[in-house]
């Protein structure tokens, strides 16, 4: 009987951890995400790139830095990427919005991102949005 209390308690602490995301997959690394999405979509494209780079975002010399806890220049009150909060940061709602706060969803006058780039967009800044 002890070890089928043991064994029920060990299920439960499982399922758990399971459902509170102990079960989750380790976010993409940036890197990950500007080879197969900012590369092709946003600095290939030239929009992104440069020193006239559309709304003062240069991809091409460092992601990082123009995103993470930096101010979108088109919404100064909105953070464009907010480690841990996918919903707060500007960039998704540029991303997924049919009409963002101000201009287009990105990338403008081409089909939305594929589903599994956005998400994998989202886990990065829900698992905090790292330099890796």
């Amino acid at each position: 009987m002890r070890g089928l209390t043991y064994l029920l308690r060990g299920a439960a602490v499982s399922i758990l951890a399971i459902s509170v995301g102990g079960g989750c997959a380790k976010p993409p690394p940036l890197s990950q995400i500007e080879q197969t999405t900012i590369a092709r979509g946003c600095v290939f494209s030239a929009c992104h790139s440069g020193t006239s780079a559309a709304a003062g975002l240069d991809l091409k010399s460092g992601a990082f830095e123009h995103l993470v806890n930096a101010k979108s220049m088109q919404v100064p009150s909105k953070m464009r990427v907010v480690p841990g909060d996918p919903d707060a940061s500007y960039l998704i709602e540029k991303l997924t919005a049919v009409k963002p706060t101000v201009g287009q969803r990105m990338p403008p006058m081409s089909d939305p991102i594929p589903d599994e780039e956005l998400e994998a967009i989202r886990d990065w800044i829900a698992g905090g949005a790292l330099n890796n």
